[in-house]
């Protein structure tokens, strides 16, 4: 922990040698600092605003509403498991994560070139 109160700005980098803390706000704070958890909450702010765009576009289509409707919760529910575990640390979470993060983003800019 001696290192992030040098650079608590950007973080230290992996490290995993040195701190491993269960929580991700910890975990993080400490490997990428303010500016990469500002970064990632940034991030889920936007997913969840153009999930919720795409939800009241596809309002008719059941399948498509679902989905975007089931992501924001998935969303919502990041930052209460975050506090108990690093959720979006294991490989099969984060992938599953930024693949659903992706397949929003490309839903939205669809939605606009229409």
């Amino acid at each position: 922990m001696n290192s992030i109160d040098q650079i608590p700005l950007i973080g230290v980098g992996i490290g995993k040698a040195v701190l491993m803390p269960e929580s991700f706000y910890a975990l993080y704070l400490y490997r990428v600092g303010v500016i990469g958890i500002l970064m990632h909450v940034v991030m889920l702010i936007l997913a969840f605003k153009k999930c919720s765009e795409l939800a009241v576009k596809y309002k008719y289509d059941v399948s498509l509403n679902c989905f975007f409707m089931s992501f924001q919760f998935y969303l919502i529910s990041l930052p209460f498991s975050y506090a108990s575990s690093a959720l979006n640390d294991q490989v099969r979470s984060g992938f599953i994560f930024y693949v659903l993060l992706g397949m929003v983003f490309k839903c939205s800019d669809n939605f606009k070139k229409v």
